[in-house]
């Protein structure tokens, strides 16, 4: 921005605040895209007769589904809540390595 005249410099930072927010709009839109089609991917087939709230739970959110696990407890709540750190992982894992790959198309981008 100092290179622009001073009479520019304001349009010029919200120029830049705006790509900002923008790209971090997107960024956060992609990387939980990634994440949730993973996460959900990642958690085993629901067995016949479990309640619809429950699936919903689970494939909601991992926050949601370690609670249903240990509401449930016993080895049926320890089963759903390993099932659920293993999908999370997996979703964290796809969300970066996307987010690792725009960065790195980028880079050659700007090189």
């Amino acid at each position: 921005m100092g290179a622009l005249p001073s009479d520019q410099q304001g349009v010029a930072s919200a120029m830049n605040d705006a790509t900002r927010e923008v790209g971090a709009a997107l960024g956060i839109a992609v990387m939980g895209a990634a994440y949730g089609s993973a996460y959900r991917a990642g958690l085993p087939a629901v067995p016949a007769g479990t309640p619809a709230e429950i699936v919903e739970a689970v494939q909601g959110s991992a926050a949601a589904g370690l609670m249903v696990a240990d509401r449930i407890g016993g080895p049926v709540g320890d089963q759903i809540a390993e099932a659920v750190r293993a999908a999370f992982i997996d979703g964290l894992s796809s969300s970066s390595l996307v987010i690792a790959a725009i960065l790195g198309l980028a880079a050659i981008a700007v090189a």
